[in-house]
Order: structure tokens, then C-alpha cells, then sequence
């Protein structure tokens, strides 16, 4: 058997984390990515076999909408 490595973004949720999910069923060891804590718990609950490893890479900034900035009034349309 042939060793399967892979880094999964958007795991801890939807589709991302069911591909997690089946990759570590077929026998992947994955790093797995996210913008949110959670990934640490969704690497926790998968179910490894023998010599496989899933580990998680939370968040290192913060999120998305804690860096959202407003458009600037240049760019904000004319009309009224």
C-alpha cells in the first residue's frame, strides 16, 4: 500500500469536512485546515488506522470578519 498525504482546507464543516472524512477512510493522513478552532475538534473525532496521522492547523489570524473592512468611498457607487 502506497502512502496517501494530503492538506484539506476548509475542513470542519460541510463539504470539506466529509471529504475528511472519506480520505481518511480510504487511508489518507491528512493536515487538516480551517478558519475556525473547530478543525482541532474534527482531526480529534477522526477514526486513523495504523500508521495514518490527521492533524489539524487552526486559524493563526483572525477571521474574516474580524478583518472585513468597509468599502472606501471611492469605490462605493454614485447613486443614490
Amino acid at each position: 500500500m502506497s502512502a496517501k498525504t494530503g492538506i484539506l482546507t476548509g475542513a470542519a464543516g460541510g463539504i470539506g469536512r466529509a471529504t475528511a472524512e472519506r480520505l481518511v477512510s480510504d487511508g489518507w493522513s491528512l493536515v487538516l485546515v480551517d478558519q475556525t478552532d473547530a478543525v482541532a475538534e474534527v482531526a480529534r473525532q477522526m477514526k486513523v488506522g495504523d500508521g495514518q496521522k490527521v492533524s489539524a492547523s487552526p486559524p493563526t489570524s483572525p477571521g474574516p470578519t474580524s478583518t472585513a473592512r468597509s468599502t472606501p468611498p471611492s469605490h462605493r457607487s454614485a447613486r443614490r
